[in-house]
């Protein structure tokens, strides 16, 4: 699945007097919406975190941005991986809440 996802860093959340978050900087690039195959979810789980997504970017859309936005939801990226046959950066992601 493709789809636009944002991206941003965990500096630029702010949270208001009611505690909701607000995210002051965000780009929104194009990225291919991947399921975690069950290697690196029980490589995840090892490290105590339970992998959610992986979204594909190309590689000049990224900018070492931690955190992703999709669907409603906030992901944190815990690896990145860097296939230069397609110029694409792999984010693996686990879903948070912010």
């Amino acid at each position: 699945m493709e789809a636009i996802i944002k991206v941003f860093n965990e500096k630029d959340i702010d949270h208001d007097s009611e505690g909701d978050s607000n995210t002051l900087y965000y780009r929104k690039v194009f990225a291919e919406i991947c399921s975690v195959g069950s290697n690196e979810f029980y490589k995840a789980a090892v490290n105590g975190l339970k992998a959610s997504r992986v979204f594909k970017v190309f590689y000049a859309d990224y900018k070492e941005e931690d955190m992703v936005q999709f669907g409603g939801k906030c992901y944190a990226v815990y690896r990145t991986y860097y296939d230069e046959k397609t110029d694409l950066y792999e984010l693996y992601c686990n879903e948070v809440s912010i």
